[in-house]
């Protein structure tokens, strides 16, 4: 599971590094020529407070026609694994501009809130659980007046309770204007967030307890994967922080100043993550010192009964050297008894000196 997570990763920022490459050279907003994969999935919602109706737009037919709202009519373009091909279509419809479309398709940008004449475009990274491993996966808002599109990839089903709640007849999000779908859409991002720390959290429990005991190699290796997976959660949520700030800030023109409440609750739920995060951070550090520490004192404590059994040989050793030098003038090689005391004299060191130790508590 840990080899899965790590792979993942590993590829993710590889896939991302070629892109990057391939478009050394090119002007800002070039999208790469590809046919269209058709893997793309789009699905559109209009709604107003009393209807509401769904259309699986088709790129390659009438993609004009199918999107065109009736009056009074909101709508909501759900967009999954869009390919070049779609984007440009998008693009030409809803008259977004090249680099805003550049930033649709790459899938590595660091969270940010771009502003345009007639929408804006805010890049998040969304975290999601996968046989015990924490991924993550861009999502795109877009929201002007009366519109909001919504660019994810791998993740399809994301924001299923968000059309779960607009299919309420007169519910709020029927009722109020683009800029709260796109308050409720951000907020489940976040709300995401705090699932990713229940599971890291889990994980820290569980290593705090193992961790008092003993030294385990297993549980440094734990600490290792564990704090790549908070790195990435604190390299998601910081820069979200300061686009919700920015948000607040430079509200857009459309946005209804009486909702600017939910973007600070929105603030308000990524700085309780980040302070989550950085405590799991002191956590896991202070987890992995304590290790380094009774790897330490294990260590120190097998040297210290070495040290004191060479210690105990010591002399020993020396008297067996005395007596193996074989002069010829060594009375007691010669005595009877003298094999018996030289055992017993050895013998009666060597306990002295193991009676010593443990008077002196190093033992």
């Amino acid at each position: 599971m840990q080899g899965t997570a790590l792979k993942h990763g590993i590829k993710w920022r590889r896939d991302s590094l070629k892109e990057r490459v391939a478009r050394i050279g090119l002007p800002p907003g070039t999208l790469p020529v590809e046919q269209s994969t058709g893997a793309t999935h789009l699905q559109a919602l209009f709604y107003t407070a009393n209807t509401l109706r769904t259309v699986e737009p088709d790129a390659t037919g009438a993609f004009k026609q199918q999107l065109k709202r009736r009056r009074g009519e909101k709508l909501w373009l759900r967009v999954a694994d869009a390919d070049a091909h779609v984007l440009k279509k998008l693009g030409d419809f809803f008259e977004l501009h090249p680099l805003t479309l550049e930033d649709l398709h790459s899938r590595d940008q660091r969270p940010k809130t771009d502003y345009y004449e007639n929408y804006v475009v805010t890049i998040v990274q969304a975290t999601r659980m996968e046989a015990g491993t924490i991924r993550h996966y861009q999502v795109a808002l877009i929201v002007g007046s009366d519109f909001v599109i919504s660019v994810q990839y791998n993740y399809a089903e994301l924001f299923q309770p968000i059309q779960e709640r607009i299919q309420v007849p007169r519910g709020r999000l029927r009722k109020e204007r683009s800029d709260y779908l796109y308050y409720a859409l951000l907020d489940l991002v976040v709300d995401h967030y705090f699932s990713a720390l229940s599971y890291v959290e889990e994980r820290l429990e569980e290593l705090e307890t193992r961790a008092v005991g003993r030294y385990q190699q297993s549980i440094i290796q734990k600490v290792h994967v564990l704090r790549g997976d908070i790195f990435h959660l604190r390299r998601l949520v910081i820069p979200l922080r300061e686009v919700i700030r920015r948000l607040e800030v430079e509200l857009p023109d459309f946005f209804v100043s009486k909702n600017v409440i939910y973007l600070r609750d929105i603030y308000d739920h990524i700085v309780q993550v980040i302070d989550r995060v950085e405590v799991h951070r002191e956590l896991l550090a202070g987890i992995y010192d304590l290790q380094l520490s009774m790897a330490n004192y294990e260590l120190n404590n097998v040297m210290r009964v070495l040290t004191i059994i060479s210690t105990i040989f010591i002399p020993l050793s020396f008297i067996a050297g005395v007596y193996g030098m074989n002069f010829d003038h060594m009375p007691e090689i010669h005595s009877y008894y003298g094999y018996p005391i030289v055992l017993g004299v050895m013998l009666a060191i060597g306990a002295g000196m193991l009676a010593f130790f443990r008077m002196r508590k190093w033992l």
